[in-house]
């Protein structure tokens, strides 16, 4: 579990500081830059994403309480939400970009 904990770790990590690069340039990019950052955010919350699932399969095989999963659940789901809200954005990029 350790492992898996550290990698979480780092796969949040860098999923954040490239939303926040995003964040910070995307008023100066344009859309087909903009397309291709949010392109190399979905590579990262693909990896995030499958990470949390193998982590939250070791909290529910091991004897973790409700309360700690429900934390742990609810923390994830914070990352998860943060991708969907970039993937709209994504997906209309590409919209207008065929425009």
């Amino acid at each position: 579990m350790e492992t898996v904990l550290k990698d979480r770790k780092q796969l949040r990590r860098l999923f954040t500081i490239a939303c926040n690069s995003f964040d910070k340039a995307e008023n100066q990019l344009s859309c087909v830059d903009k397309i291709n950052k949010l392109k190399l955010i979905e590579e990262k919350a693909l990896l995030m994403m499958a990470c949390e699932e193998k982590f939250k399969q070791l909290l529910y095989s091991e004897n973790t309480s409700d309360t700690e999963i429900e934390r742990e659940v609810d923390e994830s789901e914070t990352y998860i939400d943060r991708w969907r809200s970039l993937k709209q954005k994504l997906e209309s990029f590409v919209i207008e970009q065929l425009s």
